[in-house]
């Protein structure tokens, strides 16, 4: 596959158009972006069902769209939506549209559901509108994005791959970077370390997670469309761990443990005579 090319470097930059939050879930302040959202919060009650809020489009519904079977409609009110596990489980894909004469504007995003269900594979395969931002292949149950890792997109227009498209990548951490699609449509995305030093000195246990935004933009006949996808991304389990102390830590254990063990070995051939 060819590589995709750069055009800006990961980094911790003040954007314009991102609200400056501190780390952490931002669902009660709002959106962090004034790109088109999709936000999804589970209910901590009720795992088969999670909150929906739209922000940065203008649009009546939300329709989802299950690993198999009909596509549902959700009505939004005051911006949100109640969205329940149907018969099928694993990945359902969420999209909202703002349309005019001039331009189409698509939000997208996908909410895991842990009850039996199959593959996302033909729901991704499936068009669901001009232009696409396609995850190549989504995190299966119980993993996600995360720092330092690599992970492919396909963008689409009207089913087809679009080569030479311009992704860009945000994060409500900061970072901003630009990738070129190769011939065959794809990116691959590398998610950047750009966890501030208070995330990476956490216990351990918990690993922070901050959401991204995904956005290309494209012109055909006359009409511009634009299509955003956004997830969140979390911290690597042994980003900001020193390894080297720890590695010295043990050494330091062996060197203290020798005349322990020397003395055993000592005691045990003074007993065999």
């Amino acid at each position: 596959m060819k590589r995709t090319i750069t055009l800006a470097l990961l980094g911790s930059l003040a954007l314009p158009g991102l609200a400056q939050h501190p780390h952490g879930p931002a669902w009660e302040s709002g959106p962090w972006t004034d790109l088109p959202l999709i936000q999804v919060q589970a209910d901590r009650q009720e795992r088969s069902r999670a909150r929906l809020r739209l922000s940065g489009l203008n649009a009546d519904e939300i329709r989802v769209y299950p690993p198999e079977g009909p596509v549902r409609t959700l009505p939004l009110q005051e911006g949100g939506a109640e969205l329940t596990a149907g018969p099928l489980g694993n990945y359902h894909w969420l999209q909202a549209r703002e349309e005019s004469p001039e331009q189409v504007r698509i939000a997208s995003s996908v909410r895991y559901f842990g009850n039996p269900g199959p593959a996302p594979t033909a729901m991704l395969e499936q068009p669901k509108s001009e232009l696409e931002i396609v995850p190549q292949p989504l995190p299966r149950e119980h993993w996600q994005y995360r720092s330092g890792q690599e992970w492919d997109f396909l963008i689409r227009f009207q089913g087809q791959p679009l080569a030479n498209a311009t992704l860009h990548f945000m994060s409500r951490n900061g970072s901003h970077a630009a990738f070129l699609s190769d011939g065959a449509g794809r990116v691959r995305l590398p998610f950047p370390d750009d966890w501030p030093a208070e995330a990476k000195a956490g216990d351990g246990h918990r690993h922070p997670m901050t959401p991204f935004v995904l956005r290309v933009e494209h012109e055909a006949a006359g009409r511009r469309y634009q299509t955003s996808f956004n997830l969140a991304y979390s911290l690597d389990p042994m980003s900001g761990r020193d390894l080297a102390a720890g590695a010295g830590f043990l050494a330091l254990g062996g060197v203290l443990a020798l005349p322990l063990l020397r003395r055993r070995k000592e005691q045990k051939e003074g007993g065999s005579c």
